[in-house]
């Protein structure tokens, strides 16, 4: 084995793992934990 070369990025995105209802319940969760919360953070930073 050789040196680690990066890679080309994907000729396509991938798909989405999550279906809509997962997505939903997790912003639901995630606002439940308050302002205060970690998670806000990173939203904040995150396009």
């Amino acid at each position: 084995s050789g040196p680690i070369r990066p890679r080309a990025p994907r000729p396509r995105p991938l798909p989405p793992r999550l279906t809509e209802g997962e997505r939903h319940a997790h912003a639901e969760f995630i606002a439940r934990m308050g302002e205060k919360s970690l998670w806000l953070r990173f939203a904040a930073t995150t396009p």
